[in-house]
């Protein structure tokens, strides 16, 4: 008898440290989760910014080249 109470108690103490350790799991899914969020939203940005700065750097060309000309 103590030792099925014994092993009962092992039992359900093992139960909770599993419980504890779902959770974290949980919790660490769902940072995952957001960290790959915000890392997709920040390429999107620099993929624009990029796109930007090359535009920006045609049109920077565009006007040495009408400057060139008008001299």
């Amino acid at each position: 008898m103590v030792k099925t109470q014994t092993q009962r108690l092992r039992f359900e103490d093992e139960i909770q440290i599993l419980k504890t350790k779902l959770t974290s799991n949980q919790a660490l899914w769902e940072q995952m989760a957001d960290s790959d969020k915000r890392t997709k939203i920040l390429q999107q940005e620099l993929i624009f910014t990029q796109k930007s700065l090359s535009q920006c750097e045609k049109i920077i060309e565009k006007l040495k080249e009408e400057l060139k000309l008008s001299e």
